[in-house]
């Protein structure tokens, strides 16, 4: 298994007061976790000694080997490049981050629809009768629950855009510390703030390469257009700025 160590970024609205910040993983956390892994391990494995077709998660070896420390200002950021994402199938595999051969998600049937079906699989298993959805029924509805997942994360992450870019525009003036992430085919590079564990775009700029850190003032934000300005200072006192 692989300890990523990365924290969580929380952003709340109280009051009308937008407030961000990061919250490192606890003690209880990780059992909290740990357990809801095994339970889903223990579900997997029922459906793989059986040769029965489920929701799996499945997840690939990284290409290069994960050698990141975690002083590297980007790391959470190269972690997520280099791990990449899982993907759903029917046959068991790796998941390469938990360490398991076969791996599904049970935990939480009253909020996601394809745990239910996980659940109704295991229970005909226990009760020895039939399985109540063919190969083909579950291909269908993974098909629908992948694209319906897709859609959920896009809708999560446009919410964050926005309360993030409320945030910003309240603290218009304010200084963090961003890092050149990469740099796109049009020459234009992404800055990375760990702060918010997020990218953002950065003006073409020949004097920048990857890993140098910029000091990046707020001089504006749009939340609906989901979209922040920066400006690059000297230091934390400086009120000049580049234009």
């Amino acid at each position: 298994a692989v300890a990523t160590n990365i924290p969580e970024l929380k952003v709340k609205v109280e009051n009308g007061e937008v407030n961000v910040r990061l919250v490192p993983q606890t003690i209880g956390h990780t059992i909290v976790s740990e357990l809801m892994i095994l339970f889903n391990s223990y579900f997997a494995k029922e459906f793989a000694n059986r040769n029965i077709p489920a929701f799996f998660r499945v997840q690939n070896a990284p290409s290069e080997p994960l050698s990141l420390s975690e002083d590297d200002p980007l790391y959470s950021l190269k972690m997520r490049w280099k791990l990449g994402g899982a993907s759903v199938t029917l046959n068991p595999g790796l998941h390469f981050t938990l360490g398991l051969n076969a791996y599904v998600q049970a935990t939480s049937p009253m909020r996601r629809y394809s745990d239910l079906i996980m659940h109704r699989c295991l229970i005909a298993i226990l009760h020895g009768v039939e399985q109540p959805y063919s190969q083909d029924e579950l291909y269908s509805m993974k098909s629908k629950f992948e694209r319906m997942e897709k859609t959920i994360k896009i809708a999560e992450h446009n919410r964050y855009m926005f309360w993030l870019m409320k945030y910003f525009k309240k603290n218009k003036g304010n200084i963090y510390e961003g890092f050149v992430s990469r740099i796109l085919d049009n020459n234009r590079p992404m800055v990375f703030i760990p702060e918010f564990l997020q990218e953002f775009p950065w003006k073409e700029d020949l004097n920048i390469s990857l890993g140098k850190m910029l000091l990046l003032k707020v001089q504006g934000a749009s939340p609906r257009k989901k979209k922040v300005h920066f400006d690059r200072v000297y230091s934390k006192n400086d009120s000049s700025s580049y234009k």
